[in-house]
């Protein structure tokens, strides 16, 4: 389990008077003011990127340490996490919608909404965003917005949706940590760094006849990036197909 913060400055609570100083102070007094609290509990502070600890040193460790065990011990049995998992459902749906649905919601939703669209240039992004490369997708499906839109520039994440032979549905989430200052900390035990020598995080959680989830999640000071793919079946090799996908898209973003 790690422990994930996605925050923006602006949403920050801290009590200042306006007129006594511009924007620019206000973010940062607030920011401050975020960091110094947030490490008093021992939790991830705004902008501060990557932490690996051990698990048991982690913030509310004994809230999940019970979780912590029962995974572990479902792995070292089945070689995954005996769950039912929400995006099961999620990516089963994506996967139905039509190319019809999708053409709807391009001429009903604006470059700042929620749904899913089916091209890039239909959402508002406040930054530059490299897609999974064309020979790495099979079937495009669409994109949709994450994390949080920044009022004047656009998106600060965003999800894209395809289909990849050999593996399943899947969806690739990017968060800029520079827009939205997140931050993370990673459990010692579970850290890798499969994903070109970032910190990394590999899962596959499911079960028979439900369908299972293979995630990677790589973090570096920039972005938070995560792949999810789903498939009806459980094999070693499907992850380590999917980590060879997530290396790929990683390549094109270095």
């Amino acid at each position: 389990m790690k422990i994930v913060i996605f925050i923006l400055s602006s949403f920050l609570s801290f009590s200042i008077f306006a007129e006594e100083m511009d924007m620019k102070e206000i973010e940062a007094k607030r920011l401050e003011w975020t960091k110094k609290h947030f490490a008093a509990q021992g939790l991830p502070t705004p902008d501060g990127g990557v932490t690996i600890m051990p698990a048991n040193k982690m913030a509310n460790y004994k809230q999940f340490k019970q979780t912590r065990l029962k995974n572990m011990m479902d792995i070292r049995k089945f070689g995954y996490i005996r769950a039912e998992k929400p995006e099961v459902k999620t990516l089963l749906s994506i996967k139905s919608m039509s190319s019809k649905d999708l053409h709807w919601n391009s001429l009903n939703y604006g470059p700042d909404s929620e749904q899913l669209h089916r091209k890039l240039s239909e959402i508002k992004m406040a930054y530059n965003f490299i897609a999974v490369p064309e020979n790495q997708v099979t079937r495009m499906i669409g994109y949709a917005p994450y994390t949080t839109y920044i009022t004047d520039q656009g998106w600060a994440g965003i999800v894209q949706f395809f289909d990849k032979s050999g593996i399943g549905t899947c969806n690739f989430k990017e968060n800029n940590i520079k827009l939205t200052h997140g931050s993370v900390i990673i459990p010692k035990e579970d850290a890798r760094t499969d994903i070109n020598g970032k910190a990394t995080i590999v899962e596959v959680e499911g079960k028979q006849k439900n369908g299972f989830i293979y995630n990677v999640e790589w973090y570096d000071q920039n972005f938070f990036r995560q792949l999810e793919c789903l498939n009806m079946a459980y094999d070693p090799s499907i992850t380590q197909r999917v980590i060879e996908l997530a290396k790929n898209i990683d390549s094109v973003n270095r």
